[in-house]
């Protein structure tokens, strides 16, 4: 095995930091230096790390952490060697520059406490969904979006990767529910920005995470409308009916019917709009009867309708004008 080594402190040392990073790689950042997983412990360090963090400043019993280590077949000298870990996570404390006693033993548990300023990633990551949600609500769809990808620059990564336990496994569903209102969030305040692309991405990412979630379909749907195409959110429409179907054996809810049928009525009043260079036809008006002189807006009279015509014969049938 290559010897652990501590990364140098990084600029912002000299405020005193200490910051710790469990999704993706396990490090803790401090004064001195940047502690990684080998220096904490390996494996079992982090997750000691890890559900200490998770509860932070509560005293959690030995027999919570051994099971997140060892799970259901603890040695049978786990206790001496969970000690061993935790003294290991302590050395990697102090490496980063932080004070070792923050983690002590009482009453057969152990508690983490850390000093005013310590930042936790996966917290913050908590902390932007709450605000994105927060800013959207408020109408404030750019710092909703802010947040949002913030939150998702964490919650993307990897959590504890490799581990199966009860305990990693509750905290990743945890983790996949902020996710999903941080895509949610994001998709619905690019919408409102305008940036119909940007909305897109995020609403379908969101798809294929909850294909259930109907409130990610009109999403799609209301993307593709805004941005002009309106017969891919009428194929996003059948899709969302589709796996609905096919998943749970149910129709899509009022709500989703109500924005297909919105976009229906769009596409009917689109397609009664005339293009360039088309003629507009305008229904007569339901009374009166046409006259001899013609119909408003029609100069067929029956002496330009030319000779041996009649008045009937120049108009459009119906008492239908047609306008350029």
């Amino acid at each position: 095995m290559g010897r652990a080594t501590i990364s140098p402190a990084p600029p912002e040392a000299s405020a005193g930091f200490l910051r710790l990073r469990l999704a993706g790689r396990v490090e803790v950042k401090g004064p001195t230096g940047t502690a990684g997983e080998d220096v904490l412990g390996g494996r079992q360090g982090r997750l000691v790390l890890a559900v200490l963090v998770d509860r932070l400043g509560q005293p959690v019993a030995k027999h919570v952490l051994a099971d997140a280590v060892w799970g259901d077949g603890p040695p049978r000298t786990w206790d001496p060697a969970l000690r061993t870990i935790v003294s290991k996570v302590r050395g990697g404390l102090h490496a980063a520059g932080a004070d070792p006693t923050l983690l002590r033993a009482s009453f057969g548990c152990y508690a983490l406490r850390l000093p005013p300023g310590t930042t936790v990633d996966l917290d913050e990551a908590r902390h932007a969904v709450d605000r994105a949600e927060r800013a959207l609500a408020s109408g404030r769809p750019r710092e909703a979006i802010a947040s949002a990808e913030a939150a998702l620059t964490v919650l993307t990564l990897p959590i504890l990767e490799g581990e199966d336990g009860a305990w990693v496994q509750q905290l990743r569903v945890d983790l996949a529910a902020r996710r999903v209102r941080a895509l949610q969030a994001l998709a619905a305040a690019q919408l409102a920005m305008g940036n119909h692309s940007a909305a897109l991405a995020a609403a379908e990412t969101l798809v294929t995470v909850e294909p259930l979630r109907e409130s990610a379909h009109r999403l799609v749907m209301a993307a593709h409308a805004r941005a002009g195409n309106l017969g891919e959110a009428l194929a996003a429409y059948d899709r969302c009916r589709r796996i609905l179907a096919n998943e749970v054996g149910a129709p899509p809810s009022p709500e989703t019917v109500a924005a297909y049928r919105e976009l229906l009525g769009a596409g009917e009043r689109r397609a009664a709009e005339p293009g360039p260079g088309q003629l507009r036809v305008r229904p007569p008006a339901p009374s009166p009867p046409l006259s001899a002189e013609g119909c408003s807006g029609c100069e067929n009279t029956s002496a330009e309708a030319g000779d041996g015509a009649t008045t009937a014969e120049a108009q459009p049938p119906g008492g239908w004008c047609i306008t350029s």
